[in-house]
């Protein structure tokens, strides 16, 4: 009996300690799982220069310490100028057959989407790098039926594709909810220059990260 006693005063602070430690890890799980809801900036804004076209999209992230993004653009250049061009429905195969292509041609850029990794630099302003993909076209000028003095262009197939874009940015808060946003596009090369109007409780978690 009383061997069994001094095994159990020595055993007791060791199961004392199991028992809190069990505890301990039990309330550090729980804390780890409520994370706290992330933030999310909704951009919308233009990207102009160095190139000429005008190209309005946004850009949209979702971050605690790190997220993702997306961005996504429409060229608004590409319409406007298709719309004042005179477009043919010479096929470029005829064109080509009858040496109707004067040697001029013009790109425009249709539209873009991007997808990016989110890192926040501070709990309220992430940057974003990303990449995706453009779509380009190519519109070839053409002497109409080989009349020199009409004019017009055509699509060129073989040169319309999806090429590589590549993204960056970041969202700077003015106030609780004004926020803007700055970034750069790699095709077309614009500035891209936007506005997100925040949720008022969008902060409401960030100490919990």
């Amino acid at each position: 009996m009383k061997k069994a006693l001094i095994i159990f005063l020595f055993s007791f602070p060791v199961l004392i300690q199991a028992q809190s430690k069990a505890k301990f890890n039990g309330t550090d799980l729980k804390l780890a799982t409520n994370k706290g809801k992330a933030v999310n900036y909704n951009a919308l804004g233009m990207g102009i220069l160095p190139s000429t076209e005008l190209m309005v999209g946004g850009n949209h992230v979702n971050y605690r310490r790190h997220g993702f993004g997306i961005s996504w653009r429409v060229g608004v250049q590409a319409i406007l100028d298709v719309k004042k061009l005179n477009i043919s429905g010479i096929s470029l195969e005829n064109a080509e057959k009858n040496n109707w292509l004067t040697g001029n041609t013009t790109t425009k850029y249709a539209y873009s989407i991007n997808f990016n990794y989110v890192k926040s630099l501070t709990k309220k302003i992430p940057l974003y790098v990303g990449m995706g993909l453009t779509r380009i076209r190519q519109l070839d000028e053409v002497n109409a039926y080989g009349n020199p003095d009409a004019k017009e262009w055509i699509l060129n197939d073989k040169k319309t594709r999806f090429d590589l874009n590549f993204t960056a940015g970041v969202f700077v808060p003015v106030t609780s909810r004004f926020i803007l946003n700055f970034g750069y596009d790699h095709n077309p090369q614009t500035l891209f220059f936007g506005i997100s109007i925040a949720d008022p409780y969008n902060w409401e978690d960030i100490d919990m990260w």
